[in-house]
């Protein structure tokens, strides 16, 4: 699992660069995206995409991309998700990993703790924004790699389930 929130984005077909099913955390969404509306399982909203945010009706959200291989990281209004185009691809792991280079601020998990889906483990900042990283499922924190101050990069491991 590599970042914030276990939030996996699967794109499962695309018919042209306007149609696509998506997946989040076993939801399916059917997209249709024209001009500055999209249709999103038949509710149509509007849209704005810039070059660093998106805006869905009164909504604005950062966006931050990072691009590895088939599988991608996007990090909207701190929070980071996982994406690829392929169930096979989202590779499940114990280990925590930096979605974007930056300074850990805070660390608030423990060696040793039990912990559970959601919980805030790490607040990373980047682009001066801070970004939270939350366990994606319940265990123990195995080790901690990583301290208050510590520079990261994209990628690092943060720290290890048990």
């Amino acid at each position: 699992m590599i970042g914030a929130k276990k939030t996996n984005i699967l794109i499962l077909s695309l018919s042209g660069i306007n149609k696509m099913i998506v997946v989040v955390n076993g939801n399916n969404y059917d997209i249709v995206i024209f001009g500055s509306k999209a249709r999103v399982n038949g509710r149509e909203i509007e849209i704005n995409l810039g070059e660093d945010y998106i805006t869905l009706g009164r909504k604005t959200f950062h966006l931050d991309y990072i691009e590895e291989g088939t599988v991608s990281f996007f990090i909207i209004s701190g929070i980071s998700y996982t994406v690829s185009r392929s169930l096979t691809d989202v590779i499940e792991s114990k280990e925590i990993r930096a979605p974007i280079g930056g300074r850990v601020v805070e660390v608030k998990a423990k060696e040793g703790q039990e912990i559970k889906k959601g919980d805030l483990l790490i607040i990373l900042e980047a682009m001066k924004m801070e970004n939270l990283i939350r366990a994606s499922s319940a265990g123990r924190i195995g080790r901690l790699l990583i301290q208050k101050g510590q520079s990261v990069k994209t990628g690092d491991i943060l720290l290890i389930l048990e």
